[in-house]
Parts: C-alpha cells; sequence; structure tokens
C-alpha cells in the first residue's frame, strides 16, 4: 500500500512540532476536527482504504481511537519510527 504509506510518511516528516500522531480516515468535508487530530486520509483517494487500515491496525501500527461514528486513529510510536526511517 505504498499510496496511503507514503502520504503517511510525508505528513510525519512534515509535522514541524514531531507530536503528531493521530488521523481521521474520512472525506475531509464530511467532519468537523479538533485541533488534536489535522492530518486526514480521505478513503476516495486510496483503493481498499478500510481493508489498509485492518490491515495496520491488526499490524500494530495505529490504533482506532474513535468516539463517534468519525473514524479517529493513532499512528504508535513504532510506525512513526518507521516512517521516520524509510525516507
Amino acid at each position: 500500500m505504498p499510496d496511503l504509506i507514503g502520504d503517511m510518511r510525508k505528513d510525519i516528516l512534515e509535522d514541524k512540532t514531531g507530536l503528531q500522531r493521530n488521523f481521521w480516515g474520512v472525506h475531509i468535508q464530511a467532519i468537523y476536527a479538533p485541533k488534536s487530530a489535522s492530518i486526514y486520509y480521505d478513503p476516495e483517494r486510496y483503493p481498499d482504504f478500510e481493508a489498509k487500515l485492518t490491515l495496520l491496525e491488526n499490524a500494530g501500527f495505529i490504533i482506532d481511537i474513535s468516539l463517534s461514528d468519525a473514524p479517529l486513529y493513532r499512528m504508535t510510536e513504532e510506525f512513526v519510527e518507521m516512517l521516520r526511517a524509510s525516507r
């Protein structure tokens, strides 16, 4: 899934604070986002988006932290380090 992983890597590397871990898995215009999660991955951009998130979750790279119907995830520190290392 190089398309999604590539975009995740780009977002992590561009984060000037180095603290961003949360991301939404919905169409950008579909939700109101609190400041704690400002990264979005639009399911329409990535074929089999839900399956890809399931694989990442099963591998322990992301955690579902949704509190409502809007899917919100957190990248694990291990995954963030892997994204940073694979420039």
